[in-house]
């Protein structure tokens, strides 16, 4: 009887130390997974920083553009007789110019002829 009470017990033991193995594989796995993340969330967030910085300088730099823009069609507009100013815009810059164009115009007296390359 005694004997058969000490291999339940030393079965029990291996089944724990199984159980202690499983969970410390189980942790070393998490703990890998858990590094990786924190890793993949810090370059998220340096991809994240990097792309802010650069939509900030684009806006800064199309503001540039908008306001240079303007004051060359307001000098050829203050500069023409007929009240109307050519001008020659890339295909790409065509249509952003059109538009702000359109709005700049609707408040003014002045007349424009917006053409692509």
């Amino acid at each position: 009887m005694l004997e058969k009470e000490v291999c339940k017990k030393q079965d029990a033991l291996v089944a724990l130390r199984q159980q202690l193995d499983d969970l410390r594989a189980l942790k070393h796995e998490l703990t890998f997974k858990l590094q990786s993340s924190d890793l993949g969330v810090k370059q998220k967030s340096e991809l994240n920083s990097h792309l802010e910085e650069k939509t900030n300088q684009m806006a800064a730099t199309i503001k540039q553009l908008k306001q240079g823009f303007f004051l060359v069609i307001h000098a050829g507009m203050l500069n023409s007789p007929t009240n109307i100013v050519h001008v020659s815009l890339s295909p790409a810059s065509f249509h952003f110019c059109h538009y702000i164009l359109k709005l700049y115009l609707s408040k003014q007296k002045y007349g424009i002829v917006i053409s692509s390359w």
